[in-house]
């Protein structure tokens, strides 16, 4: 005589008529959070600079987005913004997504902006992780700042600085990383 199981087939169906419906629930939100994600700006990697050959330069996440290059400039082989467009964004970003601004700090004043290799920002600021060639963008700004990691030194309380520099790349406008001017050497922030 052959028994019959049937509390086995219907654990099996109750098991996979949950499992179907979770993996579609996991999926939508897996796809909504890539179009959330990409509509927000938030950091992707993106392509380095192209080389004379035609090559790819570098590639890998090279900072967040922030200064949208110049359809006249794409082919240069220096920056791809200028000048007024580093002025133009930084009177438009959303306090909030300026690196270390004290959260009751007003808009920060720019006093300079110079573009130059990141070999020679690296020498002034701090190792920038990009080819020495590239072209960057170094933007003195004076305010009201603070450095979420704490003091100058390890346990310090949290102090309020007045200058920090943003270094943008050249090439994609995205922002590379931040330094803190504290009196002794620069600290660089990515």
């Amino acid at each position: 005589m052959k028994r019959s199981f049937p509390f086995v087939r219907s654990r099996r169906s109750a098991f996979l008529s949950l499992l179907l419906p979770a993996l579609a629930l996991v999926a939508i939100v897996m796809i909504g959070y890539t179009i959330q994600t990409t509509q927000a700006g938030i950091a992707h990697p993106t392509p380095g600079p192209i080389k004379p050959n035609g090559q790819q330069g570098y590639n890998g996440p090279l900072g967040l987005p922030a200064i949208k290059p110049r359809a006249d400039l794409a082919t240069s082989s220096g920056p791809r913004f200028t000048a007024a467009d580093v002025r133009q964004y930084l009177q438009t970003v959303p306090l909030d997504q300026i690196p270390n601004l004290a959260p009751d700090a007003t808009r920060p004043v720019i006093a300079s902006i110079q573009f130059m290799t990141a070999k020679a920002a690296g020498e002034q600021n701090g190792s920038l992780d990009v080819p020495d060639a590239t072209p960057v963008c170094v933007v003195s700004l004076t305010g009201s700042f603070v450095n979420a990691r704490g003091g100058a030194q390890p346990g310090e309380p949290t102090r309020v600085y007045h200058k920090e520099i943003l270094i943008f790349d050249g090439y994609t406008g995205n922002l590379l990383g931040s330094v803190d001017i504290w009196p002794g050497p620069p600290r660089m922030e990515a």
